[in-house]
């Protein structure tokens, strides 16, 4: 069904609207889209008007503000007291809980203290509560006492509900810190995937 002119209100645009997915704004009655006005449309490709940015959200950033320890041959889940920012209200009791599905980049990072040469300690991420080497990452000391400083990241393909967190672990032997600077968790979704 075409039309000249504006479409009449209370009607969906129809496929005979849309000329090679553009539909012209004699077609549009404020010159913009909305669910009154495409009925049950699959859309599958576009093209955005100039200025106009798809965002990678949801997105997060959380940092330590303490010291945390960590005790040596037990993988011990990091936590996160300071959100540098969430978009959707998504991380909480330190683990993020994708609201969307989608494809997202996880990044984390954290530094050891006083691991020996020979001596390692590990970052990995757990996926809706069980550890995974998706993303686990081993530094390892050349020297006494040395900070090890660990990152990771991963993309994850998650369903709604779907949540990672961080866990740390170290074979020094002892109880060690993992240091409040220079520890953080992020993550955003991906877009064009």
């Amino acid at each position: 069904m075409s039309y000249i002119g504006k479409a009449p209100a209370n009607s969906a645009l129809t496929a005979d609207d849309i000329t090679d997915g553009i539909i012209g704004a004699d077609k549009l009655a404020t010159n913009s889209v909305t669910t009154v006005k495409v009925n049950d449309a699959n859309i599958t490709s576009g093209k955005l008007a100039s200025g106009v940015l798809p965002t990678n959200t949801p997105s997060f950033l959380v940092q330590k503000n303490t010291n945390q320890s960590i005790s040596s041959g037990t993988w011990t889940k990091l936590t996160w007291e300071t959100e540098v920012y969430d978009t959707n209200n998504a991380f909480a009791s330190d683990k993020f809980v994708a609201p969307i599905a989608g494809k997202y980049f996880i990044s984390a990072s954290t530094y050891i203290d006083e691991i020996d040469a020979g001596e390692e300690a590990s970052l990995r991420f757990a996926l809706n509560g069980t550890q995974t080497n998706m993303g686990r990452v081993n530094g390892q000391s050349g020297g006494a006492d040395l900070n090890v400083f660990i990152n990771t990241h991963y993309i994850f393909s998650l369903s709604v509900d779907d949540y990672v967190e961080v866990y740390a672990q170290h074979n020094e032997g002892g109880t060690r810190p993992a240091y409040s600077s220079s520890s953080f968790f992020s993550g955003f979704k991906l877009i064009g995937v």
